[in-house]
């Protein structure tokens, strides 16, 4: 299956998942890298995240929190939060 662009191959081939998923079993990690598929072609279809990956999701959280605006730390969480929203 693929969703805009993403594939669990494709979201597989990134570090940051791959450092994640080792920890998990054959099936958990397919099963994982399957949700943050669904996930990561939700979210490019959003203003300001079209190319987004995930190394650059894990790259851009990091950076924020040294930003001085408070709420840039939270921005991953609020889309999050949303996307959650409209599954459930």
């Amino acid at each position: 299956m693929e969703v805009l662009g993403w594939s669990v191959a494709r979201v597989k081939s990134f570090k940051c998942v791959q450092r994640w998923l080792v920890n998990y079993p054959a099936a958990t990690q397919n099963h994982y890298a399957w949700v943050l598929m669904r996930f990561m072609g939700w979210l490019s279809g959003r203003e300001g995240f079209r190319d987004a990956t995930p190394d650059a999701l894990v790259a851009m959280q990091k950076l924020s929190w040294s930003d001085r605006d408070s709420d840039a730390k939270y921005v991953l969480v609020d889309v999050l939060t949303e996307y959650v929203g409209e599954r459930f």
